[in-house]
C-alpha cells in the first residue's frame, strides 16, 4: 500500500497498522485449536486434525486482514486513515475539525496497553472515526487534545 507523505512542515506523532495484539481473542482461539489439533494427531484422528489446522489458517487470515486493512498516520496537522486493501479509501480529518477524542478499551487490550481512539468531528453529519489497536492511547489522546485546541497545555508550577 503506497502511503502518501505529509508536507515537511508536519511532524508525524504516530503511524502504523492496528497492533497484532488487538486481535488477542483470535489468537486465543488459535491456541485452543492448536491444542485440539495436537490431541487429534496423537490419537491419529487425521480428519479432525486437518479441520483444526484449517480453522487455525482461517483465524490467521482474519487477523492478517484486520491488521493490514487499516493504516493510521497522525501528525501535528491531521489524522489520515487509509482503510481497505490495495489503493484503499483515505479519510483525512484536520485537527482543527475535531470536537472530541475519547479512548475506548476492551478487557484484553488493557493488558497490552492498547485501545481505540474515537475521533468525533465538529460537523454533526460526519461520522466519528475509530482508530483501533493503538498503543498507549491515553498519551496520544492528550497530544491530540492539545493540538486540536481541546485543552490547554500543562503548565509547570
Amino acid at each position: 500500500m503506497a502511503i502518501a507523505s505529509f508536507p515537511s512542515s508536519e511532524r508525524v506523532l504516530w503511524e502504523g497498522h492496528p497492533s497484532w495484539a488487538d486481535h488477542a481473542v483470535l489468537f486465543l482461539f488459535m491456541g485452543a485449536a492448536s491444542l485440539r489439533a495436537a490431541l487429534a494427531v496423537r490419537s491419529e484422528e487425521w480428519v479432525t486434525a486437518g479441520l483444526y489446522l484449517l480453522a487455525i489458517s482461517f483465524f490467521i487470515a482474519i487477523a492478517a486482514f484486520f491488521h493490514y486493512a487499516a493504516f493510521y498516520r497522525i501528525s501535528t496537522e491531521r489524522i489520515r486513515i487509509t482503510s481497505g486493501l490495495g489503493a484503499g479509501k483515505v479519510r483525512e480529518i484536520p485537527l482543527g475539525q475535531i470536537r472530541s477524542v475519547t479512548v475506548r478499551r476492551e478487557v484484553l487490550n488493557q493488558w497490552f496497553n492498547l485501545g481505540a481512539l474515537v475521533i468525533t468531528p465538529r460537523e454533526d453529519r460526519v461520522e466519528p472515526a475509530v482508530l483501533k489497536g493503538i498503543p498507549d492511547p491515553e498519551r496520544l489522546k492528550q497530544q491530540l487534545d492539545w493540538l486540536a485546541g481541546l485543552r490547554e497545555p500543562a503548565r509547570n508550577a
